[in-house]
């Protein structure tokens, strides 16, 4: 993205009327839909997967980078970790730059590794995180 075309696009959205407003629960339900499309159970809302990717997100906006590594060379895992969730599994899934939850998630649905974190059976627990345009999705499941 160039630097106008990111201009014109903080621009634009922050005069749409869904910016700034909680994304999570129409998110969730997107996840949920996708999950029990395929027969899998729904995930639930988890305080420490949600403030690990909202400290992400903010992150990802704040220093200027997208990656899953973040720009001390830590992997999310460590975010997750640090807001005391103790989980045997995790994921991270990225999204930004998106106007609506149906966009990210079809964004989601077409990367392959993405889609596996949303369809991923072991995972039992989700939190999202939402800082300007950035939509962070941390998976778990507890030890």
């Amino acid at each position: 993205m160039t630097s106008l075309s990111l201009v014109l696009y903080f621009i634009y959205t922050m005069g749409h009327p869904n910016f700034g407003t909680p994304v999570v629960d129409s998110m969730l339900e997107l996840i949920n839909a996708e999950r029990t499309r395929v027969g899998l159970h729904w995930l639930v809302e988890n305080s420490q997967l949600e403030a690990s990717a909202h400290i992400k997100a903010c992150d990802l906006l704040n220093k200027g980078y997208w990656s899953h590594t973040d720009l001390n060379g830590d992997k999310p895992w460590k975010l997750i970790t640090e807001q005391g969730y103790s989980f045997r599994y995790a994921g991270e899934n990225l999204c930004r730059f998106y106007l609506t939850d149906g966009a990210c998630m079809n964004g989601l649905m077409q990367s392959p590794t993405h889609k596996a974190n949303i369809l991923e059976p072991k995972f039992k627990e989700i939190g999202i995180g939402r800082c300007g345009g950035y939509i962070v999705q941390h998976y778990g499941s507890k030890n």
